[in-house]
């Protein structure tokens, strides 16, 4: 079995809570980053449609 270490973290949007995700995507991604994780931080509102 394979062990993945990289992920993705979705954060922001174009929502009236975007400053909300975007604080708690941050926090995530330090988590895994002090876990071992390689971290990609994607800014939805940048991104998705």
């Amino acid at each position: 079995m394979t062990a993945f270490k990289r992920v993705a973290v979705l954060m922001g949007g174009r929502s009236a809570e975007r400053e909300v995700s975007f604080s708690s995507g941050k926090g995530c991604a330090k988590a895994l980053r002090e876990e071992g994780f390689e971290v990609v931080e994607i800014d939805a509102k940048d991104r998705i449609e």
